[in-house]
């Protein structure tokens, strides 16, 4: 299993907010590099990927107000699991990582680390860009 880390990004924004934000994938639209087709319901989303085609996700646990667990649903070439981790660091401030875990075969490892590791790096960067603005 490989495992692709983002940056942990400090966020001025409360555990609870982030949680409810990023607990609903509409939300990821704003968040996925401008060169992905994105869609998405409350708990399922699908988007293109050049390396990889389309692929479906749905949301598999919301651990209040800690974690979201993304899985990966239908075809891929993969299975894949994509968490968001938000820790507490006070009332009013929180920090987030992406993390993805995929069981990559050994012959499309080279093919797919980098845009997964530029897709969690990604999601977490603009997250924070998204509330620096805010």
């Amino acid at each position: 299993m490989a495992k692709f880390e983002s940056p942990k990004i400090s966020i001025d924004k409360s555990q609870h907010e982030l949680f409810v934000f990023l607990a609903d994938l509409r939300n990821f639209e704003d968040l996925v590099p401008k060169d992905i087709t994105f869609s998405a319901t409350e708990d399922t989303c699908s988007f293109g990927v050049s390396t990889m085609g389309t692929v479906e996700m749905k949301i598999a646990e919301r651990k209040p107000y800690s974690q979201i667990q993304i899985k990966q649903v239908g075809k891929a070439p993969f299975a894949f699991t994509l968490y968001v981790e938000i820790v507490a660091l006070g009332a009013s401030k929180s920090e987030v990582q992406v993390t993805i875990d995929a069981a990559i075969p050994g012959m499309l490892s080279g093919f797919v680390s980098k845009p997964i590791q530029h897709l969690t790096n990604s999601l977490a960067s603009r997250l924070g860009q998204k509330y620096m603005m805010n």
